[in-house]
């Protein structure tokens, strides 16, 4: 049986209990390593729909979290609207109803939203949609929105990361000489950051068929962390980084704050829930499984 019961501000503690009737601390029902304790947000909005909402609703409702959807008539029948506890009509009459903040704030004020996901669409990346959220009393899942804008300041950026002795790219693409390397994190409410895995990098085929040194593996652990300690990065999200063939000079490119819908499923490499631990960190709580015995993590400890 597992218990759900209020913890106040806003969150729910969840218990499971043991064979003899007595509750014990074990994570709710989740196929990944049980923490002692489990607190997350008793109700979230999903600011989102489609395939994107109803992944995040499905999560969220594993977790113990009531779950809100938002729709438009046009989209009433939609099966996002119906795995959702409850769902809200918002106006259509703007051009892209899943953009009107107004509209979509109203509406999490209406239901008692504690939190708001915004998904991964342009409201993910709109740091006058995170600020407001926030105003308003609620969590926000996703960067903060100082992090936000120092992604979005270039010179800012480049400024907080050459202190942190990271260097950053020109803004030139991968060119003749250089290749791309993407690193999929988690930046995790205690201020580390956990690298989940790597598209051309630090994967255990790349390494072991040597297409990957291991020195080049360290330098792009030893840079993620740097970023991430510097960014303060709290939420999922994929750092880019560019490598100098020749000299194995890696240089930062961008973020990408964001956790596409490909991505929303188990992460390919190490079978973690992203969406699960969005929610966590935006809760400010420990991940739902130890980095530390999983072969397919780095951790990476950004301080």
């Amino acid at each position: 049986m597992v218990a759900i019961v209020g913890f106040g501000h806003g969150l729910t503690l969840v218990a499971q209990s043991g064979h003899n009737g007595h509750f014990r601390p074990d994570c709710l029902p989740s196929r990944h390593t049980p923490l002692p304790w489990l607190i997350v947000f008793d109700s979230l909005l999903v600011a989102s729909r489609g395939d994107s909402a109803f992944r995040i609703i499905k999560t969220a409702k594993r977790m113990g979290v009531h779950t809100i959807a938002i729709y438009t008539d046009a989209d009433a029948d939609l099966p996002y609207v119906a795995k959702a506890h409850e769902a809200i009509r918002i106006p259509s009459a703007s051009d892209d109803p899943y953009l009107n903040v107004a509209a979509i704030v109203d509406a999490a004020r209406r239901t008692n939203a504690r939190a708001i996901h915004p998904g991964d669409g342009p409201l993910a990346l709109d740091v006058d949609f995170a600020q407001r959220v926030i105003d308003e009393g609620m969590a926000w899942v996703g960067p903060k929105p100082k992090t936000m804008r120092q992604l979005a300041d270039r010179d800012e950026l480049r400024e907080s990361l050459a202190q942190a002795g990271v260097l950053v790219t020109d803004g030139e693409d991968a060119a003749a000489g250089r290749h791309q390397v993407e690193v999929q994190v988690l930046g995790l409410a205690d201020g580390c950051t956990v690298a989940i895995s790597g598209r051309d990098c630090c994967s255990k085929d790349s390494y072991q068929d040597g297409t990957t040194s291991g020195d080049l593996c360290q330098a792009i652990c030893d840079a993620t962390a740097r970023v991430g300690k510097a960014l303060k990065f709290r939420s999922a999200g994929t750092f880019r980084f560019l490598v100098e063939d020749s000299t194995g000079t890696l240089y930062f490119q961008q973020v990408d704050p964001v956790v596409p819908i490909e991505s929303l499923e188990s992460l390919p490499d190490s079978k973690i829930d992203s969406v699960e631990q969005q929610l966590l960190i935006a809760a400010g709580q420990s991940p739902s499984f130890e980095p530390k015995q999983l072969a397919e993590l780095e951790l990476v400890n950004s301080g």
